[in-house]
């Protein structure tokens, strides 16, 4: 059911371990809950992202290798 939301099974994850993070770490760090709220939004933003522009990017190379193959051969 997560995948049909974010459209990524890694990403789900990654949310997931930082929902459980948001569980567990306050009852062991007293006094610091927006510091962990802040921490895992930040690392599981940044997770998002590097998923999302690393996959386009990938494209990206792929595209441009296929296009100067094609011009070798000339």
């Amino acid at each position: 059911m997560p995948k049909a939301v974010i459209g990524s099974v890694t990403t789900s994850a990654a949310i997931t371990t930082g929902g459980l993070a948001l569980m567990i770490l306050p009852s062991l760090v007293v006094g610091n809950e927006l510091l962990i709220l802040g921490g895992v939004t930040v690392l599981v933003g940044g997770w998002f992202q590097a998923h999302r522009y690393g996959k386009m990017r990938g494209t990206v190379v792929g595209l441009r290798e296929k296009t100067d193959t094609g011009k070798a051969g000339q």
